[in-house]
């Protein structure tokens, strides 16, 4: 069972879990070529936190996390100071308190790491 638990690197995964995240991948894209309404995220809010800017990875995770029912909503580094005013922890524990799951894109592992640490909510 994968619930709840954070993608941090490929390394935490065996080869059968990532054939099922690439199965369940699969047919989430034939449910929404076919119309097919899904609400897999109906009530869960997703932090979009970014580092370094993404066209591409921003809008697939918040129209995917809409389209599945769930509100994400985008913070960037310099709307919250990731680690610069605020410690990392504190804020990892913040995001964790108002948020069901963390997307990441920065620059260190470490970073993400301390996040998926200190949030208590998965982190991707």
């Amino acid at each position: 069972n994968l619930k709840g638990r954070s993608f941090l690197t490929l390394l935490d995964f065996t080869s059968d879990e990532i054939r099922y995240l690439l199965d369940v991948a699969r047919q989430v894209k034939v449910e929404k070529r076919a119309g097919t309404p899904t609400v897999r995220f109906a009530g869960k809010t997703l932090a979009i936190v970014f580092e370094k800017r993404s066209t591409r990875t921003r809008t697939a995770f918040e129209t995917s996390f809409g389209e599945e029912g769930g509100h994400a909503v985008f913070l960037s580094k310099d709307d919250i100071h990731l680690g610069v005013k605020e410690d990392l922890k504190d804020t990892a524990r913040v995001l964790g308190r108002m948020f069901d799951a963390i997307a990441f894109r920065g620059f260190k592992q470490e970073t993400v790491d301390v996040l998926a640490q200190w949030s208590g909510v998965p982190v991707y």
